[in-house]
């Protein structure tokens, strides 16, 4: 059963599940997905083809031959640079890496702001519902939010479910570079000073190193039906 138009907005560190839950959300509820994460991605995989270093600078160098398109598929959102499907190249290590540090520049954060407002109207204009995953969604892009979910887990499931994730698009990873990795983007995420990593105030916290994607959806899917009714 399709719910009426809302807002949910998922946030969590990386690795925290916050992909795949909106996926299945997505699919369980009828709502559009909308992965910000790979919007950013794209942005930093256009940084990585012009070979020019992440600052504030060169944003606008960027921008002069980039546009971005998002369409829904049952796999995910499709990405599309330029009139091109970069849904996998988004996805490699040296993506992950320039996302991170692309993230932080303030234009691009503005920009990209804009344009998942954007989307996320057209679809309110639709009478569709919005799943909507990623960095600063609840207490910056959406602060509106009906739904506002916070995901954790520990540091271990955490590192153990990117393993996975490069594994499935053919990357090899060393574990404990992984690792390190991802306690260092913790820190970079939690203390920088455009859009840190923080709980909204209203988000409910789920801790999803023991549960099941199957068991993350229900307890989602029961706490928007609360809320709407």
């Amino acid at each position: 059963k399709t719910l009426r138009y809302v807002i949910v907005a998922i946030d969590g560190p990386a690795g925290s599940g916050k992909s795949s839950t909106a996926r299945a959300l997505a699919n369980s509820t009828g709502f559009v997905y909308l992965d910000t994460g790979a919007m950013y991605r794209a942005v930093a995989l256009r940084f990585l083809q012009l070979n020019v270093e992440a600052t504030e600078e060169n944003v606008g160098l960027v921008w002069e031959n980039f546009s971005l398109d998002l369409s829904s598929s049952p796999e995910g959102m499709k990405v599309y640079m330029n009139g091109s499907d970069v849904s996998k190249e988004i996805r490699t290590p040296e993506v992950t890496a320039m996302s991170s540090r692309v993230s932080t520049l303030p234009e691009v954060r503005r920009r990209m702001v804009r344009e998942q407002r954007r989307i996320a109207s057209s679809r309110e204009k639709d009478g569709s519902g919005v799943i909507v995953e990623g960095r600063d969604i609840g207490t910056v892009v959406f602060p509106f939010a009906s739904v506002k979910i916070f995901l954790d887990a520990s540091p271990e499931v955490r590192v153990n479910r990117r393993m996975i994730d490069f594994q499935k698009e053919g990357h090899e990873v060393d574990r404990l570079e992984l690792e390190r990795d991802l306690l260092e983007r913790d820190k970079r995420d939690k203390t920088r000073d455009i859009s840190p990593l923080k709980k909204a105030v209203d988000a409910i916290v789920i801790d999803t190193t023991h549960l099941s994607l199957e068991e993350q959806i229900l307890c989602i899917e029961s706490i928007i039906r609360e809320r709407m009714n």
